[in-house]
């Protein structure tokens, strides 16, 4: 049952770790939707156990003990326990961090307990954390970054190209040639510098690149850049060469 809840003055009473709470699983994303119907879950879980969870009910399974792994036992590499989708949950609009324990333990410190009788709790499917990139390191300020990615060719895409354009308080801009999806390393190849171009006298502030595709066979890429200086400049590379 609920705990009485403390005074605002008194230290809140620890939930203990087989307490049971009930939730209601809601989502907007409707290819991983399950029965919103109140069950019954140990305070214990986090969003890895919370996350177990709603992949055994997204395959049609029965709330049940088999379907509550804690942490501990999701971490021991077991296959049954093994997760197949990552969830991020939020309650109130803000993002699980917790166990259910502690989150409610937060909460009743707060004077804003929570409904042990019908916690809804929102679900999505969680992103996968950043990976770090190749690092382009500039003399001074980068003040303008564009990106553009297109096959050069409006009928075909067998070419891809994808560019990088930075602007840089030096006055220079430079190209940066992305990875080739077309080779075995895909994603994994660095990027590498393509071209400098000394354009401006003084700080360069909006940068854009484009791959004009209309009759684009060569894999132009047009870049233009603003400066302090008072002027835009537009500059053409075609694949594989420098180019003004």
């Amino acid at each position: 049952g609920e705990m009485a809840d403390n005074g605002g003055g008194a230290e809140a009473t620890p939930y203990d770790e087989n307490a049971q709470i009930q939730v209601r699983f809601i989502t907007k994303d409707s290819a991983v939707e399950v029965p919103a119907v109140p069950i019954s879950v140990p305070m214990r879980l986090d969003s890895n156990g919370l996350s177990e969870i709603i992949n055994a009910l997204a395959e049609g399974g029965e709330e049940d003990d088999d379907l509550i792994e804690d942490e501990k036992d999701m971490d021991e590499g077991d296959s049954k326990t093994k997760l197949k989708r990552r969830f991020d949950f939020l309650i109130q609009g803000v993002f699980l961090r917790t166990t259910l324990a502690a989150y409610a333990l937060q909460r009743r410190k707060a004077n804003d307990p929570v409904d042990e009788k019908g916690l809804v709790i929102e679900y999505t499917e969680a992103m996968p954390p950043p990976q770090t990139g190749p690092t382009a390191t500039h003399p001074d300020w980068v003040s303008a970054l564009h990106s553009c990615a297109g096959s050069g060719d409006e009928e075909s895409a067998s070419d891809p190209v994808l560019s990088l354009v930075s602007g840089c308080y030096d006055g220079v801009v430079r190209l940066y040639d992305g990875p080739d999806s077309t080779k075995s390393k895909g994603l994994d190849s660095p990027s590498a510098v393509a071209n400098t171009v000394a354009a401006h006298a003084k700080p360069i502030k909006a940068v854009i690149g484009f791959l004009p595709r209309k009759g684009n066979r060569n894999g132009t890429l047009l870049a233009a850049s603003g400066s302090q200086d008072h002027t835009v400049r537009v500059w053409a590379r075609e694949k594989g060469e420098g180019g003004q």
